[in-house]
């Protein structure tokens, strides 16, 4: 489920959708266009929501996307840590699912104007962690989210797309799928420093990433699926 939003230039956004009665969201992705800086992607309420700064001279358009689980009987919560992270450096952030849940996915907030690049957003044992690097000399919040999964049978399993060169100056696609009898819930991504993800979404059975390198050598991309056997 999806939905599309305009930014107007030098402005930020928002667009949020809902899974529909007798499904729970389990995870979320977004697409944006070029010059948009996605810095909020999480769970709200039964739905996902992103934000997005236009940095461009023109509108551009930001797309969300819900990943919703139908008749499972099990319900979803939202977890998160929030930390002020260091200033001019790499920070790790990590938060874990409550006992007698598992992790479907996760999200992040990394503050809209702040120098902040978000360079790994991966399940960690039962949660979620992401990876920042701030080049700036503050300390601002930052927030990592797991989407929990509750009265459910059944694990999750991680699998991964390794070392894709993404080009200097170029752009790539990158995508893993889940195993037979496995059920796609989520995903995320590992990129080398200077390599912006800009779609990061739900695809067959699996999970996608397209990045921008925007630098000037050849970079890795690793890509994530979340994959749930019932």
């Amino acid at each position: 489920y999806h939905d599309v939003t305009s930014i107007p230039a030098g402005s930020t956004g928002s667009v949020s959708v809902t899974c529909p009665a007798g499904s729970v969201v389990v995870s979320g992705g977004f697409a944006g266009s070029d010059g948009v800086r996605i810095y909020h992607s999480k769970m709200d309420g039964n739905g996902w929501r992103v934000y997005g700064y236009n940095t461009s001279g023109s509108s551009k358009n930001m797309t969300v996307q819900a990943y919703c689980l139908f008749n499972s009987g099990g319900t979803t919560q939202l977890v998160f840590d929030q930390e002020h992270i260091n200033a001019n450096t790499y920070t790790n952030l990590s938060v874990g699912c409550p006992g007698g849940s598992i992790v479907t996915g996760g999200g992040w907030v990394i503050g809209s104007t702040d120098p902040v690049e978000i360079y790994n957003s991966t399940r960690s044992g039962n949660g979620w962690q992401i990876y920042v690097n701030n080049t700036g000399g503050d300390t601002p919040l930052t927030n990592v989210y797991a989407i929990c999964l509750s009265s459910v049978s059944g694990s999750v399993s991680q699998v991964n797309q390794s070392g894709l060169t993404v080009p200097a100056g170029s752009s790539a696609h990158g995508e893993k799928d889940c195993p037979s009898g496995t059920i796609a819930t989520g995903g995320g991504f590992a990129v080398d420093l200077g390599v912006i993800i800009y779609n990061t979404t739900m695809s067959d059975n699996g999970w996608q990433n397209y990045a921008r390198n925007t630098t000037g050598s050849d970079k890795l991309m690793n890509t994530y699926a979340i994959c749930y056997s019932p």
